[in-house]
């Protein structure tokens, strides 16, 4: 076996990543396998230098070539029609865990933190995702769970990323820009529905994705899912990056008309989504 360069080392690290997740397999459960401790498989995947015969060993273990580039199979593997055509050998940058932040859709002026794992499934043969959600309420203090999982889809004339989660006849839509390399991001906007008093009411908030360290575990991630108050040191750069993303990558489309607002018990007049308020004729009482 010849001597991998740091590009080729990197480069491996990501196929024997992608092997792990495609396999279910944790990285302890691969250490396991292999006889080798986690930190070393580990450093495998980000393609730090390692002996050859530990690089050999696990790829067997994974069923993966050293040398051989296995992207003659990987080509194989495309995303149908509906999904945007994309090829298994295009998600490498995509592929791993995420911070999510969005606004909170009952707590007003907090944030919400979540982890999103995006995978290739080779029973979809389509990008995959699973959020991980679950965190204590600050309104009732019980712990609620909304993970969600989905598929994506990518568009071929945009180039915008969808993460799709369909349940029971209720859908959520996150449409986002493509990875950023520079600060590996992915920005725009989630449109669900959230639980109101009485009744589910559609919901709109502007939310950003930031893929994580290789080095943290998911065990290690969803211990970071929470509510983000004022009171939080990352709650101003969170407030303000989403406040960016509102006015620079969403787009609302607002009516010119203020005078002629129609009342939707419960729900704020769209007239003050534009920063004003409406007039003592605008303004509509909610009925009991």
């Amino acid at each position: 076996m010849v001597d991998l360069s740091p590009e080729d080392r990197r480069h491996l690290g990501l196929r024997i990543d992608r092997a792990r997740r495609n396999q279910g397999l944790s990285y302890v459960s691969l250490a396991q396998k292999t006889g080798y401790d986690e930190r070393t498989i580990r450093n495998l995947v980000k393609g730090q230098s390692t002996k050859n015969s530990t690089l050999w060993d696990v790829c067997q273990a994974l069923q993966i070539h050293v040398e051989e580039d296995d992207s003659a199979r990987a080509d194989l593997l495309v995303a149908d029609d509906a999904h945007g055509n994309y090829a298994f050998t295009q998600c490498d940058d995509y592929i791993g865990h995420y911070y999510a932040t969005r606004r909170s859709f009952t707590v007003k002026g907090s944030l919400v933190r979540s982890i999103f794992d995006i995978y290739w499934s080779e029973k979809r043969r389509c990008l995959c995702f699973k959020e991980y959600q679950r965190l204590k309420s600050e309104k009732s203090g019980k712990i609620v769970d909304y993970s969600q999982v989905g598929e994506i889809f990518v568009s071929k004339l945009s180039g915008l990323v969808h993460l799709q989660t369909l349940d029971d006849g209720g859908i959520r839509l996150i449409t986002l820009t493509r990875l950023r390399t520079d600060d590996m991001t992915m920005n725009g906007l989630v449109l669900t529905q959230s639980p109101q008093s009485f009744y589910y009411k559609p919901s709109i908030s502007p939310i950003f994705l930031q893929k994580t360290d290789a080095s943290y575990t998911l065990e290690e991630l969803t211990e970071q899912v929470r509510a983000i108050t004022p009171a939080d040191p990352e709650h101003a750069y969170a407030d303000e990056y989403l406040s960016e993303i509102e006015r620079n990558v969403g787009i609302f489309a607002i009516g010119s008309r203020r005078q002629t607002v129609s009342y939707i018990p419960g729900a704020i007049p769209l007239v003050q989504l534009t920063g004003g308020s409406p007039s003592p004729s605008e303004r509509h009482e909610p009925q009991q």
